[in-house]
């Protein structure tokens, strides 16, 4: 199994905290503010967001794709994996499925991922209010994480 890195909870070790914008589809959106998926996870080739910038204690605005709902997280604690390799993103499915909720479909797209940020929620919250994400620089179609303040 690659790395486990575990970021420390303690507030006064780490910087403040910043808040995170998160596109995903409409049913994992629903999953969550029904608080059925406890686990989010991003799988990706390349080191790319949030990969070393989410932390504990941080906040997550989980936006439906298209803009439709808003929940907001706190990350109660995460998991970074480096190297990945088939069999390992195989023992991530096993090991943290039933929190992440992933079809199929997603863990077969994930396959030949090399990197995964697992992020544990809490505090799942309707948010009536969209952040304008779409305002950001970094702001491109496509792009599903973004670092919204902090």
């Amino acid at each position: 199994m690659p790395r486990l890195q575990v970021k420390p909870g303690k507030r006064e070790s780490r910087r403040s905290t910043r808040e995170h914008v998160a596109i995903l589809l409409p049913r994992y959106l629903d999953l969550i503010a029904q608080g059925l998926k406890t686990v989010e996870s991003r799988l990706t080739l390349t080191r790319r967001e949030p990969h070393g910038l989410v932390q504990a204690g941080d906040v997550v605005y989980f936006v439906g794709k298209g803009g439709v709902g808003c929940v907001r997280c706190e990350i109660a604690r995460i998991a970074t994996h480096e190297n990945l390799d088939r069999d390992a993103v195989l023992e991530l499915r096993e090991r943290h499925n039933a929190a992440i909720r992933g079809s199929d479909e997603y863990w077969l797209s994930k396959i030949n991922a090399k990197y995964a940020t697992l992020m544990w929620l809490r505090n799942p919250q309707p948010w009536a209010r969209v952040p304008a994400y779409r305002e950001l620089p970094k702001w491109t179609p496509g792009r599903a994480w973004f670092v919204y303040r902090g």
